[in-house]
């Protein structure tokens, strides 16, 4: 089967909402505490769960698209023998030098296909070109198939926030599971920053002049770092 990416336009919108992005959650990762303040020793640990319901990684609408489509620094579509399979968009908080994976979705059918690594690849070399330090994500901690997907890509644990959803909808497995997939050359460095960061795209030579500029002091966060 053929794999392809792209950058979406408005004409992908609809089929995107389509998408099945259901998920089975017989595994998640549990965080461990024990000790006594301030020496804390925390785990991770897989857990099973029976039964197992299907989890809905997220509903798109044509509105919601359309939003991501305009604001997000870089939006990718997946195509598997020309059909759309999958979408990937990205973000750089103003804070951070790294780029965040704010959605990553790939059809059931089309799972295990190359789809997401390819998404992922074109994220990483975009983030490269752009001079950003990193990308990282935050899968849910009850969708194993996703971790396992980051963990093969070289990402690694950067954290796990357990108060992070708010009370009411928080269970077993729906908390994030931060990872991170560094650079080596990860220190100090200058960059100029655009508000559209998506013209240092690898789909574009176009690169409006710089709206600002920004210091950021960075340091290498590994010895083992991924290479990106």
């Amino acid at each position: 089967m053929r794999v392809a990416v792209r950058p979406a336009t408005e004409a992908d919108l609809p089929a995107l909402t389509r998408l099945d992005l259901t998920y089975p959650t017989d595994r998640y990762l549990a965080l461990d505490r024990s000790g006594e303040t301030p020496e804390h020793v925390f785990a991770l640990r897989w857990r099973n769960r029976i039964p197992a319901p299907m989890a809905v990684y997220a509903t798109y609408t044509v509105d919601r698209l359309h939003e991501a489509l305009t604001a997000a620094d870089f939006f990718l579509v997946a195509e598997v023998d020309g059909e759309v399979a999958g979408l990937l968009i990205l973000i750089v908080p103003a804070w951070t030098d790294a780029a965040e994976i704010s959605d990553l979705a790939v059809d059931i059918a089309f799972r295990r296909l190359g789809a997401g690594r390819a998404l992922v690849d074109a994220a990483a070399e975009w983030a490269r070109g752009c001079g950003f330090r990193a990308l990282w994500v935050e899968p849910r901690t009850d969708n194993h198939a996703a971790i396992s997907f980051y963990v093969s890509l070289g990402f690694r644990l950067s954290g796990f926030n357990d108060r992070f959803i708010p009370t009411p909808t928080t269970r077993w497995g729906s908390r994030p599971f931060i990872c991170t997939r560094s650079y080596d050359e990860a220190r100090s460095f200058l960059i100029r920053r655009s508000r559209r960061a998506r013209s240092c795209s690898m789909f574009s030579d176009k690169r409006p002049a710089a709206t600002g500029r920004a210091h950021f002091r960075t340091s290498a966060l590994s010895s083992e770092r991924a290479r990106l």
